[in-house]
Order: C-alpha cells, then sequence, then structure tokens
C-alpha cells in the first residue's frame, strides 16, 4: 500500500455526538494524524484517552463523529487517512485484546482477513478502525487518525460487556 499525505493537521476538533434522550455520552476531540503511542500522548495530554467503542451503541457514536470528519475534509477514503487509531491492544501476558484501561474486549467488528496477525499478534497488537467502522489489528509506525474520547455519563452508570468473538 502507498501512503498518501495527510491533510492539513487540524487544530483539535471537538464532535459530541448525542444519544437518542439528547444527553451526550462521550465527546470526541479528533487531534490530527499521528503513530499509535503519539496517539496515546496526544489524547492523554487533552485529558481523554483514545475512542474504545465498547457497545454497538458507542460504535454508532463513533462512526458517526468519524462521517462527520469525512465531510469536513478531516479525513479521506485513501489510505493511511480513513483509519484511526482505536484504545485497545494485544496484551500477551493475558493473550487477548485489552481496552487501554484494562478492560477486556469483548465484540468486535473485525474486517475480513483480520485479525491479520492472529498467529503471532506481537507483530501487529494495536487495533485501528476504517471508514466502513471495520477493526483491523495494526503495527504501531503508521500514522492513522486520532480520536480522543471523554465521558460524560454518570459513574453510575455502566457499560455492557458483549459476547466475545474470535
Amino acid at each position: 500500500l502507498t501512503a498518501t499525505p495527510h491533510p492539513t493537521q487540524p487544530a483539535a476538533k471537538r464532535l459530541a455526538p448525542a444519544s437518542p434522550d439528547g444527553s451526550l455520552r462521550f465527546s470526541y476531540t479528533f487531534l490530527g494524524f499521528s503513530t499509535a503511542q503519539e496517539a496515546r500522548g496526544k489524547c492523554s495530554q487533552h485529558g481523554h484517552h483514545l475512542a474504545m467503542p465498547k457497545t454497538e451503541t458507542e460504535h454508532s457514536d463513533l462512526s458517526a463523529a468519524v462521517d462527520k470528519l469525512f465531510k469536513s475534509g478531516d479525513m479521506t477514503m485513501t489510505w493511511p487517512n480513513n483509519t484511526l487509531w482505536l484504545g485497545g491492544q494485544w496484551n500477551s501476558a493475558t493473550n487477548r485484546w485489552e481496552w487501554d484501561d484494562g478492560t477486556a474486549i469483548g465484540e468486535v467488528r473485525w474486517a475480513s482477513g483480520q485479525p491479520s496477525s492472529s498467529a503471532n499478534q506481537t507483530h501487529e497488537p494495536f487495533l485501528c478502525m476504517v471508514a466502513d467502522g471495520h477493526v483491523h489489528d495494526s503495527d504501531p509506525p503508521y500514522s492513522f487518525g486520532v480520536m480522543c474520547e471523554k465521558g460524560t455519563l454518570s459513574p453510575t452508570l455502566s457499560r455492557p460487556v458483549l459476547t466475545a468473538t474470535p
């Protein structure tokens, strides 16, 4: 694959999808394009973390925020500008995918042929999401979109755990 140049690095762009009842679950901030580790650091500097869509609703919210970035031209349909890092990675100690907060990853919308390094997942230990909402495993040097998430849920509300898929 040939990487195309990134659009001009945007200033932080805040995106906040609303739930059907009008309340906010998360606010998203797009911080341009970076490698996997740089992305985590950028989000942390803003008091956020990389997006972790743990439920179908959260995945839909994230996809809606990403759609806004395509419409604004901050992301394009050409790789790697159509991809963003997710806050999940392979934990070789536990031999499973985990969100950056340490919780086990349940259901994943894997793209066809993914995860591509399932025989040796340490080669591609990070998760990323492409424009169509499907997830890939990836190695760290690529510069993908950085979508930071900050929860606005009440601490008494919990996220449901979804059934794991291979």
